[in-house]
C-alpha cells in the first residue's frame, strides 16, 4: 500500500481547493514531454532556487535513487548555461527556464524561452512552465 505524501495530507485539510490542487499537480506530473528524470531535476533546481529545503531533500533522494551522481547534482546547482557534459541541450534549456522562473518571473528572459522552444519545442516549454509553477 502506498503511503500518502505529506504535501497531499496537508492539502487534504482543504476539501475543495485541496482536492483540485492535488489533481492538478498529479496531472502535471504525468506530462508527456517531461521525463521522470527531468521532473526530478526540475524539482531539485526549483527547490534549491526557492530555498525549499524539505523539497530539496526529497528531490535529492529521488535523484540519487535514480542513479544521479554528486557531479550531476553539482552541475544542476551550477551555471546551467555552462553545463555541457551532464545534460542535453534540450534538458539544459528547460532547466534554465524552470530555474529562472522559480527565481522570479522577471528573471526569465524572452531569449531563454525562445532558446528552449527551439531546443525542446513549444509543448515541452509550456509543460515545464506549468510543472514549475506547481513546484
Amino acid at each position: 500500500q502506498d503511503e500518502i505524501p505529506q504535501w497531499q495530507r496537508l492539502l487534504a485539510n482543504f476539501p475543495v481547493a485541496g482536492k483540485r490542487l492535488i489533481e492538478a499537480i498529479s496531472q502535471a506530473e504525468q506530462s508527456s514531454e517531461l521525463s521522470k528524470t527531468l521532473q526530478q531535476q526540475i524539482n531539485w533546481v526549483v527547490a534549491r532556487q526557492d530555498r525549499a529545503w524539505y523539497l530539496a531533500s526529497l528531490a535529492k533522494e529521488q535523484l540519487q535513487a535514480a542513479g544521479a551522481s554528486d557531479a550531476v547534482l553539482s552541475a544542476l546547482d551550477g551555471d546551467l548555461e555552462q553545463t555541457s557534459s551532464q545534460l542535453s541541450d534540450r534538458d539544459r534549456s528547460l532547466l534554465l527556464v524552470a530555474k529562472n522562473l522559480a527565481a522570479s518571473p522577471i528573471v526569465l528572459t524572452d531569449a531563454e524561452v525562445a532558446a528552449a522552444v527551439q531546443a525542446a519545442g513549444p509543448k515541452a516549454v509550456v509543460q515545464t512552465i506549468n510543472y514549475t509553477a506547481y513546484r
